[in-house]
C-alpha cells in the first residue's frame, strides 16, 4: 500500500488494519458480446478480467490497477492510470472510440461511472468479480487501538467505515486522540458520532490527495507531541 510506504518514509510506524477480505467469484465473470473494452477500478478484478475477458483492452483506474493488469497480460491503454479517480476514469470512456465497456468489480459497486457513461450514451456492463467480506481485524490492531496508541487512521469506502464504526462502538475503544482522515465525505458519514479528536476528509477523491491528507494528519500529530514533549521538559 503506497499510504504506508510514505508514512514509514517517514519514521513512521504505520499499522495495516483490512476490515474486510476479498473473495473471488468462482467462475469468473465473461464479458458480453458487445463488450469492446474493459474499465477496471479495482486491482482486485484484474484476476478475473484476465481469465475470461483477456482479448479487451482495458482502461485502469489508477498505477496500482494499471501495474496489476499489465503484469497479468491485460492490454493497458496508455494515459490511462490516473491516481484512483474514477471520475477521470469516467471521463476518459466518454472520449474512448469505444462504446460498450465490461466492468468487473465488487459486489458493492457504486454507479458513478454508469450514469457518466449513459449520458454520454454509452454502455457499461457491470458484473461482480469479487467480494469484499467482512473479517476480524488484526490482533495487533485491535490491541493499539483498545490501547489508545494510534494517532491517525485512514478510511477509503463508507462501507470499511461503517465496519470499523460498528468494531468501535462493541468494543468500546477510546478514539478521543485518534485523528481520521477520509477519502471522501461519504466515508465520513458512518465516524461522524464516534468522538474522534477530529475528523478530516481528503481535499480530492484520490490516491494522491488521500495520502498527503494521511501525511499531513501524521505530522500535525507528530508536531504537536513534540510540542508537548518540549514543554514539559522546560
Amino acid at each position: 500500500m503506497r499510504e504506508a510506504e510514505a508514512l514509514d518514509a517517514l519514521g513512521l510506524e504505520p499499522v495495516i488494519a483490512p476490515l474486510t477480505e476479498i473473495r473471488a467469484e468462482v467462475p469468473p465473470p465473461v464479458p458480453p458480446s458487445d463488450a469492446e473494452a474493459l474499465l477496471l477500478t479495482s486491482a482486485h478484478a484484474v484476476p478475473a478480467a484476465a481469465a475470461t475477458a483477456g482479448h479487451l483492452p482495458a482502461y485502469c483506474v489508477g498505477p496500482a490497477t494499471a501495474a496489476a493488469a499489465a503484469a497479468a497480460g491485460l492490454r493497458v491503454v496508455p494515459g490511462t492510470a490516473e491516481d484512483g479517480d474514477a471520475t477521470t476514469l469516467a471521463a476518459r470512456a466518454v472520449a474512448a472510440p469505444e462504446r460498450c465497456f465490461f466492468h468487473p468489480g465488487g459486489a458493492d459497486l457504486a454507479g458513478d461511472i454508469d450514469a457518466t457513461l449513459a449520458a454520454a450514451g454509452k454502455l457499461l456492463r457491470t458484473a461482480v468479480a469479487y467480494r469484499a467480506v467482512p473479517c476480524a481485524l488484526p490482533r495487533e490492531a485491535e490491541a493499539a487501538l483498545a490501547a489508545g496508541e494510534l494517532a491517525v487512521a485512514g478510511f477509503w469506502s463508507p462501507r470499511n467505515a461503517a465496519l470499523f464504526a460498528d468494531h468501535a462502538r462493541a468494543a468500546g475503544w477510546p478514539l478521543d486522540r485518534l485523528v481520521a482522515v477520509t477519502l471522501s465525505p461519504a466515508v465520513a458519514a458512518p465516524l461522524a458520532a464516534l468522538g474522534f479528536a477530529s475528523l478530516r476528509i481528503a481535499p480530492a477523491r484520490r490516491g494522491d490527495a488521500m495520502r498527503e491528507a494521511l501525511v499531513a494528519a501524521a505530522l500535525s500529530v507528530q508536531t504537536a507531541i513534540d510540542a508537548s514533549s518540549t514543554n514539559l521538559t522546560e
